[in-house]
């Protein structure tokens, strides 16, 4: 899948979770994901960036599971999601600021991508901040 999804607007982008202390636990948000298509896009597969970050997309009251990082060459399994033509979903992330121990504290770039079969592409979502020490 090599063609970014045309339709699927994300918000608020770009997102910072500013300051993040490394002992204060999972940090959770979501980001507002709106298919301005005429079309229901059909998500396939939920990956991250890390180890450190999962994700999960939520269709009213339908949910995938959470998601992370693929590991050792073994990809995250398919899923068969629907988000409807023209409603508003939403992206739930999960992110860990101790995930990689004291050598983790400092500046961070995530990311999530959604990957879609109908039509075909995929949408990276982005987010940043900062490990600090408590």
């Amino acid at each position: 899948i090599l063609v970014e999804i045309q339709g699927l607007t994300s918000s608020p982008q770009p997102f910072t979770l500013g300051n993040v202390p490394i002992n204060s636990g999972v940090a959770k948000f979501s980001f507002k994901l709106l298919n301005e298509n005429n079309q229901p896009l059909k998500l396939i597969r939920i990956s991250t960036s890390c180890m450190c970050t999962l994700a999960a997309v939520r269709a009213g009251e339908t949910k995938t599971d959470y998601f992370g990082m693929d590991m050792h060459g073994a990809g995250n399994p398919k899923i068969d999601f629907t988000i409807p033509a023209g409603s508003e979903s939403e992206l739930l992330v999960t992110f860990d600021p101790a995930a990689h121990g004291p050598q983790g504290v400092g500046a961070f770039d995530r990311s999530i991508r959604l990957e879609f079969s109908d039509p075909a592409g995929y949408k990276d979502i982005a987010f940043n901040g900062t490990v600090v020490n408590n």
